[in-house]
């Protein structure tokens, strides 16, 4: 997905398929390396189209860092000046590779988590609808999930089980109790 930041009085950008208009930028990208120009005309030939799309998009300069983790591109942190062109510190790159990790990292995180919850939710729509009693138990004894099933087994609603941890040992017969504890 894109994200785009203007500073007031500039329209940020609308998403585009950004591959499309800008192929050769892309390509660098794909390589590890960095873009940067202060005017569109210092593009190498073969960035042609490239330079058609800045000029019509109002792109004046441009600095693109890649985003990478471990050899993978995960997107790309990029500076553009509209208004007029820019001459970019050629430290600037350097000082902003911190800060494209950092990026690259929480994307990688949301994609990740968001997977993470995706196999979450379809593990629970299974556990709802089985017969048995399914729960989740996490390492201090507190409960995660517990199936709507557990009401049927052991008289109690999930909710009872969430809220007292110590229940499922409560309800197992004094007998059995130095047996479950064993």
């Amino acid at each position: 997905s894109n994200h785009f930041w203007a500073a007031p009085g500039i329209e940020p950008m609308p998403p585009a398929p950004v591959g499309e208009h800008f192929p050769w930028i892309i390509s660098q990208l794909l390589r590890d390396r960095l873009v940067i120009f202060s005017r569109p005309d210092e593009l190498p030939e073969e960035a042609q189209y490239d330079r058609q799309s800045l000029m019509a998009s109002g792109i004046k300069s441009l600095l693109c860092l890649p985003l990478t983790i471990g050899g993978k591109f995960m997107g790309a942190l990029t500076l553009s000046a509209l208004r007029s062109h820019k001459a970019w510190d050629p430290g600037l790159a350097q000082e902003l590779r911190p800060i494209g990790e950092i990026f690259a990292n929480a994307l990688i995180r949301g994609a990740a988590e968001k997977e993470l919850r995706q196999g979450e939710l379809k593990y629970r729509i299974v556990a709802d609808f089985t017969y048995d009693w399914e729960y989740w138990q996490n390492p201090d004894g507190t409960w995660r999930y517990v199936s709507p099933a557990c009401e049927r087994i052991s008289g109690h609603r999930p909710e009872e089980f969430l809220r007292r941890p110590g229940l499922l040992r409560d309800i197992i017969v004094p007998e059995d109790r130095d047996q479950w504890d064993h």
